[in-house]
């Protein structure tokens, strides 16, 4: 099942500031986990990866990237991406993107998880 929704799901996120996204992933089949995760953003579907940008993320917690924060043994999982204000530099304001949730399971299943379109606010304080 994919599920269509605006990547900050309605919490906002402002050009030049850090923001992290948690989403809980349910229906982790049995015997599996899950072992990567991308999360990806791009001005059109066409452009090529990695668009404006993109987060991969195992088990392993790096910082600005983010964690696959609980594999999903007992069959629902937790994944997290951080978004530097780096990364948030990169999006115009008001401007559209796409964006999907990509996870990887340890059978080498791939899902979307999630798809839609987000945007970013502008910067209101910039010094």
């Amino acid at each position: 099942m994919v599920v269509e929704t605006n990547l900050h799901l309605g919490k906002g996120i402002v050009r030049g500031d850090k923001f992290s996204l948690r989403r809980t992933v349910r229906g982790v089949p049995s015997g599996a986990t899950i072992s990567g995760s991308i999360l990806t953003l791009k001005s059109t579907i066409a452009t090529a990866d990695p668009g404006l940008f993109q987060k991969s993320i195992t088990s392993s917690n790096v910082a600005g990237t983010g964690q696959i924060e609980n594999t999903g043994a007992s069959g629902v999982g937790t994944i997290r991406f951080d978004l530097d204000d780096s990364d948030t530099l990169l999006m115009a304001a008001d401007t559209e993107y796409f964006f999907d949730i990509q996870i990887t399971l340890s059978n080498g299943d791939i899902y979307t998880l999630e798809t839609g379109v987000t945007s970013a606010k502008a910067q209101v304080t910039t010094s």
